[in-house]
């Protein structure tokens, strides 16, 4: 068996992603001897691991809420594969944002803000069992941890053709930290601390209890090499991933090593549905008026602008916390041969019918330019611009046909206890359940959407800077069409009391004095529109302080 300096640490973290590195850092620094198991070693394939089924929950047979509604999915069969990775510093190796095409590969940030975490009982929101300021007072420690600076001044007031009601709508930042600082610098932390053993390329395999099954006991794990090793700290904290973290408590609650008296475990899956709300037709070229919306330095680092909806106007409209990005986009998006386009790329994973297939093609004859228009733009050479990849608004970039802005939306979801993860039929290649995620819209979120294409029309069409054309006119069916941040939430919900939730105000297992969650699958909510990796690090450092 592989040799352990220390086979009996204070602290086990599974997992080396930005939660599992905060975790081990910050405990380490308080004294504590530390364990950092990482599944992946940096050059192994392990993406069978990572497989499993993704179904919709409204055909779930024990179905309890009433709201979700058929139609098109929040996912792509993909999902938990392509959303997911065991790799040396987890996550952070596969973000893909880049300011310019060949720039550093980055990630999009925003900071939380008080309304992401109060309750909104039209959407079943809890607030969340710790205090705002209590999180807060982390995100400037989590902000340096991926090496950021001081935040950049806010927006200023400098003439902005695309100036809506502040009251509404306030302008701000996403940031982008680089990928390299959290799975090189923050990982070679670890490496170089006297108080971390990391070991890469090791797998949990079983997780045993006490004969109460309140304490966890040992962990075992399997090399590269197919050898076991078992180790016996004194606390454990999974650190694995929104989805992982479930998967593996469920297999312990499968095998008999854990409780869970009031069935939450898996439950109020989440993710921040990627959705486009319109086009704007600008009376003007939208690379002299929209440079606050491509990516551009700001005091000395990489923002890009954005709308974010204020706190007032989500009480007074009932909407879910969202945000809207403008996004350089040629012509041919503003028609619904764009929409048409889309969906019939459905038909490689099954998602369209052939009757549903021949009435989208339908729609491609019907303005057969706009389709000769994306088909250039989509096999053309050259950059393709969207949210994931600026430089838009740059001339020296000028390759394709950049003429309107696509008005993307970013928003939270409402937590549903029929949005789940449970455990597949399948099992893995070390004998382990797979992951069978069901997860669907829900009426609530789907009216939410469309209140949120009215409140952007009105309010581009309040400063007539050109044509608004929204979702429905470009085709979008009743229950839209969107995509996903793989931003993956729940699934071990922090509560107050174990009957709705996993896991206490200190991350703790309800019913395991010694085992602890880290990761954004602690959120009892989306925590808004925002990418949950800062405020995951925040919880995760407390989550340090806490064990240390």
């Amino acid at each position: 068996m592989p040799s352990l300096a220390n086979p009996n640490p204070d602290i086990c973290v599974v997992g080396s992603g930005p939660a599992g590195l905060a975790v081990a850092l910050r405990a380490a620094a308080g004294g504590k001897s530390v364990l950092l198991a990482e599944s992946g070693d940096g050059s192994s394939d392990l993406s069978d691991l990572n497989a499993g089924e993704v179904v919709d929950a409204v055909s779930a047979p024990d179905r309890t809420d009433s709201l979700l509604v058929p139609g098109p999915s929040l996912f792509e069969p993909h999902y938990l594969v392509s959303g997911r990775t065991r790799a040396p510093g987890g996550c952070s190796t596969m973000w893909c944002v880049r300011a310019r095409a060949g720039a550093p590969v980055t990630l999009r940030i925003a900071r939380p803000e008080r309304a992401d975490f109060e309750a909104h009982d039209h959407f079943d929101i809890p607030p969340w069992p710790v205090a705002f300021e209590d999180i807060d007072s982390y995100l400037d420690e989590a902000w340096e941890f991926f090496g950021l600076r001081k935040s950049p001044s806010a927006p200023s007031d400098e003439r902005n053709p695309y100036s809506l009601d502040s009251r509404v709508f306030e302008r701000r930042y996403f940031h982008f930290p680089e990928a390299s600082v959290v799975h090189q610098e923050r990982l070679r932390d670890a490496q170089k601390s006297e108080n971390i053993d990391v070991r890469t390329g090791w797998t949990l395999l079983e997780l045993k209890t006490d004969s109460t099954k309140s304490r966890v006991t040992g962990l075992t794990f399997v090399d590269a090499k197919g050898e076991r090793l078992v180790v016996a700290p004194e606390n454990v904290v999974l650190a694995t991933g929104g989805v992982e973290n479930a998967r593996i408590l469920l297999n312990a609650l499968d095998e008999g090593q854990l409780v869970d008296p009031h069935d939450t475990l898996g439950r109020w899956f989440m993710d921040h549905p990627h959705a486009r709300l319109g086009v704007l037709l600008p009376d003007s070229d939208i690379r002299e008026t929209g440079r606050f919306h491509d990516f551009h330095e700001r005091d000395g680092q990489t923002v890009l602008g954005h709308y974010s909806l204020s706190r007032d106007a989500v009480r007074a409209e009932n909407l879910l916390r969202f945000s809207m990005t403008l996004v350089g986009a040629p012509p041919a998006v503003a028609s619904k041969a764009a929409a048409a386009g889309a969906r019939l790329a459905q038909f490689r994973h099954r998602r369209l019918t052939p009757v549903e297939g021949v009435k989208q093609l339908a729609e491609l004859a019907k303005d057969a330019r706009s389709t000769i228009e994306q088909l250039r733009f989509k096999f053309g050479p050259g950059p393709r611009h969207h949210t994931a990849l600026g430089g838009w608004s740059d001339p020296s970039t000028r390759v394709t046909d950049v003429g309107v802005l696509a008005i993307e939306s970013m928003t939270g979801q409402r937590p549903s206890r029929d949005n789940r993860v449970r455990l597949g039929r399948r099992r893995g290649p070390h004998g382990k359940r797979q992951a069978r995620l069901q997860w669907s819209w829900s009426q609530p979120e789907v009216d939410s959407y469309w209140r949120s294409v009215k409140l952007a029309r009105e309010q581009f069409e309040r400063i007539s800077v050109g044509k608004f054309v929204g979702a429905a006119e470009l085709g979008s069916g009743e229950v839209p069409r969107a995509g996903t941040g793989w931003h993956q939430m729940g699934g071990t919900r922090m509560s107050l009391r174990p009957s709705t939730g996993v896991v206490d105000a200190d991350c703790r297992h309800h019913q395991t004095e010694n085992l602890f969650i880290a990761g954004s699958s602690v959120f009892p909510s989306a925590v808004g529109y925002a990418n949950p990796t800062l405020t995951l690090v925040a919880v995760a450092l407390r989550l340090g302080d806490h064990l240390a």
